[in-house]
Protein backbone atom coordinates (compact mmCIF):
# COMPACT_ATOMS: atom_id res chain seq x y z
CA UNK A 1 0.00 0.00 0.00
CA UNK A 2 1.44 3.37 -1.03
CA UNK A 3 0.97 6.45 1.10
CA UNK A 4 0.47 9.68 -0.86
CA UNK A 5 1.00 13.12 0.58
CA UNK A 6 -1.74 15.69 0.11
CA UNK A 7 -1.95 19.36 0.97
CA UNK A 8 -3.56 18.58 4.31
CA UNK A 9 -1.52 15.51 5.17
CA UNK A 10 -0.06 15.34 8.66
CA UNK A 11 2.76 13.05 7.50
CA UNK A 12 5.74 15.07 6.29
CA UNK A 13 8.60 13.91 4.05
CA UNK A 14 10.93 14.37 7.03
CA UNK A 15 8.81 12.01 9.13
CA UNK A 16 8.91 9.43 6.35
CA UNK A 17 12.70 9.79 6.12
CA UNK A 18 13.06 9.33 9.86
CA UNK A 19 10.82 6.26 9.83
CA UNK A 20 12.89 4.70 7.06
CA UNK A 21 16.10 5.51 8.92
CA UNK A 22 14.67 4.04 12.11
CA UNK A 23 13.83 0.86 10.23
CA UNK A 24 17.35 0.59 8.79
CA UNK A 25 19.08 1.65 11.97
CA UNK A 26 22.56 3.14 12.27
CA UNK A 27 25.52 0.86 11.68
CA UNK A 28 28.39 1.43 14.07
CA UNK A 29 31.55 -0.68 14.27
CA UNK A 30 33.73 -0.68 17.37
CA UNK A 31 36.98 -2.45 18.23
CA UNK A 32 37.46 -3.33 21.90
CA UNK A 33 41.15 -4.06 22.44
CA UNK A 34 43.34 -4.80 25.42
CA UNK A 35 44.59 -7.63 27.55
CA UNK A 36 42.31 -10.22 29.16
CA UNK A 37 40.39 -9.62 32.39
CA UNK A 38 40.04 -5.88 31.96
CA UNK A 39 36.24 -5.88 31.77
CA UNK A 40 35.89 -5.49 28.00
CA UNK A 41 32.78 -7.69 27.72
CA UNK A 42 31.34 -6.17 30.88
CA UNK A 43 31.75 -2.76 29.26
CA UNK A 44 29.71 -3.83 26.21
CA UNK A 45 27.01 -5.27 28.48
CA UNK A 46 26.93 -1.95 30.35
CA UNK A 47 26.92 0.06 27.12
CA UNK A 48 23.83 -1.77 25.83
CA UNK A 49 22.35 -2.27 29.32
CA UNK A 50 21.74 -5.96 28.74
CA UNK A 51 23.62 -9.23 28.79
CA UNK A 52 25.23 -9.20 25.36
CA UNK A 53 27.92 -11.53 26.68
CA UNK A 54 27.26 -14.29 29.19
CA UNK A 55 30.32 -13.75 31.35
CA UNK A 56 30.10 -17.10 33.15
CA UNK A 57 29.93 -18.92 29.80
CA UNK A 58 32.87 -16.94 28.42
CA UNK A 59 34.97 -17.68 31.48
CA UNK A 60 34.28 -21.42 31.33
CA UNK A 61 35.03 -21.50 27.58
CA UNK A 62 38.31 -19.68 28.15
CA UNK A 63 39.36 -22.15 30.81
CA UNK A 64 38.47 -25.10 28.59
CA UNK A 65 40.11 -23.77 25.42
CA UNK A 66 43.53 -22.52 24.44
CA UNK A 67 45.05 -19.96 26.77
CA UNK A 68 47.49 -18.52 24.31
CA UNK A 69 45.88 -18.18 20.86
CA UNK A 70 45.16 -14.57 19.93
CA UNK A 71 41.87 -13.92 18.15
CA UNK A 72 39.43 -11.16 17.28
CA UNK A 73 35.80 -12.17 17.71
CA UNK A 74 32.96 -10.44 15.87
CA UNK A 75 29.49 -10.03 17.38
CA UNK A 76 26.39 -8.09 16.35
CA UNK A 77 24.09 -6.40 18.85
CA UNK A 78 21.33 -3.82 18.67
CA UNK A 79 20.99 -0.90 21.01
CA UNK A 80 17.46 0.51 20.85
CA UNK A 81 16.83 3.28 23.37
CA UNK A 82 13.18 4.31 23.54
CA UNK A 83 12.27 7.02 21.04
CA UNK A 84 15.65 6.88 19.27
CA UNK A 85 16.93 5.34 16.06
CA UNK A 86 18.31 1.87 16.84
CA UNK A 87 22.07 1.40 16.61
CA UNK A 88 23.28 -1.81 14.99
CA UNK A 89 26.49 -2.37 16.87
CA UNK A 90 29.21 -4.58 15.43
CA UNK A 91 31.78 -5.39 18.12
CA UNK A 92 35.27 -6.63 17.30
CA UNK A 93 36.62 -8.01 20.56
CA UNK A 94 40.23 -9.07 21.12
CA UNK A 95 40.90 -12.26 23.04
CA UNK A 96 44.26 -13.25 24.53
CA UNK A 97 45.73 -9.95 23.40
CA UNK A 98 49.43 -9.98 24.32
CA UNK A 99 49.04 -13.28 26.14
CA UNK A 100 51.05 -15.60 23.91
CA UNK A 101 54.80 -15.93 23.55
CA UNK A 102 54.41 -14.15 20.21
CA UNK A 103 52.83 -11.09 21.84
CA UNK A 104 55.11 -8.77 19.87
CA UNK A 105 53.21 -9.78 16.73
CA UNK A 106 49.82 -8.81 18.18
CA UNK A 107 49.91 -5.07 17.31
CA UNK A 108 50.64 -5.86 13.65
CA UNK A 109 47.92 -8.52 13.61
CA UNK A 110 45.35 -6.01 14.84
CA UNK A 111 46.56 -3.39 12.36
CA UNK A 112 46.26 -5.95 9.55
CA UNK A 113 42.73 -6.76 10.74
CA UNK A 114 41.78 -3.06 10.60
CA UNK A 115 43.30 -2.76 7.12
CA UNK A 116 41.48 -5.90 5.98
CA UNK A 117 38.17 -4.12 6.57
CA UNK A 118 39.40 -1.19 4.46
CA UNK A 119 40.69 -3.51 1.75
CA UNK A 120 37.34 -5.26 1.41
CA UNK A 121 35.69 -1.91 0.59
CA UNK A 122 38.52 -0.87 -1.73
CA UNK A 123 38.39 -4.14 -3.68
CA UNK A 124 34.66 -3.67 -4.18
CA UNK A 125 35.11 -0.06 -5.33
CA UNK A 126 37.57 -1.17 -8.02
CA UNK A 127 35.10 -3.60 -9.58
CA UNK A 128 33.19 -2.66 -12.74
CA UNK A 129 29.97 -3.99 -11.25
CA UNK A 130 29.99 -3.03 -7.61
CA UNK A 131 27.72 -4.37 -4.90
CA UNK A 132 25.85 -1.33 -3.47
CA UNK A 133 24.77 -3.39 -0.46
CA UNK A 134 28.21 -4.50 0.66
CA UNK A 135 28.51 -5.08 4.38
CA UNK A 136 30.72 -2.19 5.53
CA UNK A 137 32.85 -3.43 8.41
CA UNK A 138 35.30 -0.52 8.58
CA UNK A 139 36.06 0.15 12.25
CA UNK A 140 34.79 3.55 13.38
CA UNK A 141 36.47 3.66 16.78
CA UNK A 142 38.83 1.56 18.89
CA UNK A 143 38.72 1.61 22.67
CA UNK A 144 42.00 0.47 24.14
CA UNK A 145 41.72 -0.83 27.70
CA UNK A 146 44.62 -0.01 30.04
CA UNK A 147 45.46 -1.50 33.44
CA UNK A 148 44.73 0.85 36.32
CA UNK A 149 48.38 1.13 37.31
CA UNK A 150 50.11 4.27 38.53
CA UNK A 151 53.29 3.27 36.69
CA UNK A 152 51.59 4.17 33.39
CA UNK A 153 51.62 2.45 30.02
CA UNK A 154 53.51 -0.80 29.58
CA UNK A 155 55.90 -1.31 26.68
CA UNK A 156 53.24 -3.52 25.10
CA UNK A 157 50.55 -0.82 25.49
CA UNK A 158 52.80 1.75 23.83
CA UNK A 159 53.56 -0.55 20.90
CA UNK A 160 49.89 -1.44 20.50
CA UNK A 161 48.62 2.12 20.57
CA UNK A 162 51.32 3.50 18.28
CA UNK A 163 50.64 0.75 15.74
CA UNK A 164 46.86 0.93 15.52
CA UNK A 165 46.50 4.65 16.22
CA UNK A 166 47.50 5.50 12.66
CA UNK A 167 44.63 3.46 11.20
CA UNK A 168 41.68 4.05 13.53
CA UNK A 169 40.06 6.59 15.85
CA UNK A 170 41.79 5.50 19.05
CA UNK A 171 40.39 6.28 22.50
CA UNK A 172 42.26 5.02 25.59
CA UNK A 173 40.31 3.99 28.70
CA UNK A 174 41.43 2.98 32.18
CA UNK A 175 39.78 -0.32 33.06
CA UNK A 176 38.26 -1.15 36.45
CA UNK A 177 38.96 2.30 37.83
CA UNK A 178 36.91 1.54 40.96
CA UNK A 179 40.07 -0.12 42.27
CA UNK A 180 41.69 3.31 42.58
CA UNK A 181 41.20 6.20 44.97
CA UNK A 182 40.50 9.60 43.42
CA UNK A 183 44.08 10.74 44.02
CA UNK A 184 45.44 7.51 42.50
CA UNK A 185 43.16 7.88 39.46
CA UNK A 186 44.40 11.44 38.93
CA UNK A 187 48.01 10.19 38.98
CA UNK A 188 47.23 7.35 36.55
CA UNK A 189 45.58 9.72 34.08
CA UNK A 190 48.50 12.12 34.40
CA UNK A 191 51.18 9.49 33.73
CA UNK A 192 49.24 7.86 30.86
CA UNK A 193 48.86 11.20 29.07
CA UNK A 194 52.54 11.86 29.68
CA UNK A 195 53.43 8.51 28.06
CA UNK A 196 51.09 9.17 25.13
CA UNK A 197 52.69 12.57 24.53
CA UNK A 198 56.28 11.38 24.91
CA UNK A 199 55.83 8.44 22.56
CA UNK A 200 53.81 10.49 20.05
CA UNK A 201 50.87 8.11 20.11
CA UNK A 202 48.04 9.27 17.90
CA UNK A 203 44.70 9.31 19.73
CA UNK A 204 41.37 10.94 18.93
CA UNK A 205 41.43 14.69 19.61
CA UNK A 206 38.02 16.03 20.60
CA UNK A 207 39.04 19.65 20.03
CA UNK A 208 39.95 18.89 16.40
CA UNK A 209 37.57 16.14 15.39
CA UNK A 210 36.84 15.99 11.68
CA UNK A 211 37.78 19.62 11.02
CA UNK A 212 41.52 20.27 11.13
CA UNK A 213 40.92 23.93 10.35
CA UNK A 214 38.52 24.34 13.26
CA UNK A 215 39.19 27.58 15.13
CA UNK A 216 38.40 27.13 18.80
CA UNK A 217 37.05 30.69 19.39
CA UNK A 218 34.40 30.10 16.70
CA UNK A 219 32.85 27.25 18.67
CA UNK A 220 29.77 27.92 20.76
CA UNK A 221 30.84 28.36 24.39
CA UNK A 222 28.77 25.38 25.55
CA UNK A 223 30.21 23.17 22.78
CA UNK A 224 33.75 24.24 23.59
CA UNK A 225 33.19 23.52 27.29
CA UNK A 226 31.86 20.03 26.47
CA UNK A 227 34.71 19.21 24.07
CA UNK A 228 37.29 20.57 26.51
CA UNK A 229 35.80 18.40 29.24
CA UNK A 230 36.14 15.34 27.00
CA UNK A 231 39.71 16.18 26.03
CA UNK A 232 40.76 16.76 29.64
CA UNK A 233 39.13 13.47 30.71
CA UNK A 234 41.40 11.34 28.49
CA UNK A 235 42.10 8.54 29.33
CA UNK A 236 38.53 7.86 30.38
CA UNK A 237 38.04 5.98 33.64
CA UNK A 238 35.68 3.01 33.20
CA UNK A 239 33.66 0.98 35.66
CA UNK A 240 31.44 -1.82 34.35
CA UNK A 241 28.02 -2.70 35.72
CA UNK A 242 27.15 -6.12 37.11
CA UNK A 243 23.44 -5.27 37.33
CA UNK A 244 22.57 -4.73 33.65
CA UNK A 245 18.93 -5.00 32.66
CA UNK A 246 17.63 -4.01 36.10
CA UNK A 247 16.96 -0.37 35.27
CA UNK A 248 20.04 0.84 37.14
CA UNK A 249 23.64 0.63 35.96
CA UNK A 250 25.54 -0.06 39.16
CA UNK A 251 28.59 -1.97 40.30
CA UNK A 252 27.93 -3.96 43.42
CA UNK A 253 30.82 -5.41 45.41
CA UNK A 254 31.82 -6.04 49.01
CA UNK A 255 32.50 -2.35 49.54
CA UNK A 256 29.02 -1.30 48.46
CA UNK A 257 27.21 -0.11 45.34
CA UNK A 258 28.56 2.33 42.74
CA UNK A 259 26.37 4.17 40.25
CA UNK A 260 28.54 3.95 37.14
CA UNK A 261 26.56 6.76 35.47
CA UNK A 262 27.62 9.18 38.19
CA UNK A 263 30.16 11.41 36.41
CA UNK A 264 31.81 12.28 39.72
CA UNK A 265 32.81 8.61 40.13
CA UNK A 266 33.83 7.55 36.63
CA UNK A 267 33.63 8.47 32.94
CA UNK A 268 31.32 5.68 31.73
CA UNK A 269 28.45 8.06 30.96
CA UNK A 270 30.80 10.38 29.04
CA UNK A 271 32.06 7.50 26.91
CA UNK A 272 28.54 6.24 26.22
CA UNK A 273 27.46 9.73 25.14
CA UNK A 274 30.49 9.95 22.84
CA UNK A 275 29.83 6.61 21.17
CA UNK A 276 26.05 6.71 20.89
CA UNK A 277 25.46 10.44 20.84
CA UNK A 278 27.67 13.45 20.27
CA UNK A 279 30.46 11.80 18.23
CA UNK A 280 28.86 8.78 16.57
CA UNK A 281 28.54 10.39 13.15
CA UNK A 282 31.84 12.24 13.45
CA UNK A 283 33.72 9.02 14.17
CA UNK A 284 32.09 7.43 11.12
CA UNK A 285 32.90 10.43 8.91
CA UNK A 286 36.56 10.53 9.96
CA UNK A 287 36.88 6.81 9.31
CA UNK A 288 35.52 7.09 5.77
CA UNK A 289 36.79 10.50 4.72
CA UNK A 290 40.26 10.48 6.31
CA UNK A 291 41.49 7.15 7.61
CA UNK A 292 40.11 5.04 4.78
CA UNK A 293 41.09 7.62 2.16
CA UNK A 294 44.67 7.61 3.45
CA UNK A 295 44.74 3.82 3.23
CA UNK A 296 43.23 3.96 -0.26
CA UNK A 297 45.86 6.43 -1.49
CA UNK A 298 48.68 4.31 -0.07
CA UNK A 299 47.33 1.12 -1.67
CA UNK A 300 46.72 2.63 -5.10
CA UNK A 301 50.11 4.35 -5.03
CA UNK A 302 51.78 0.95 -4.84
CA UNK A 303 50.78 0.41 -8.47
Amino acid sequence: MTRTLTAGSTTTPEQIRLRKQAKRGINFNILIAGENDLGKKTFINSLCDRECYNLDKWQSNSQAGSKSDFSINTDLFEYSPEGCIPIKLRVFLTHNCGFSLKRNNTPDEIKEFIEKQYRTVLDEELKVNRNPNIDDTRIHVALYFIHAAIKGLSTFDICMMKTIGERVNLIPVIAKSDGLTFSELYKVKEVVIKDITEHKIKIFNFLEGDDEAKIIPELESTEYEYLSKLQKSIPFAIIGSNTVGTGKLTRTNKAGTINIEDETLCDFKLVKNILFGSHLQELKDITVQKLYEQFRIEELSKG
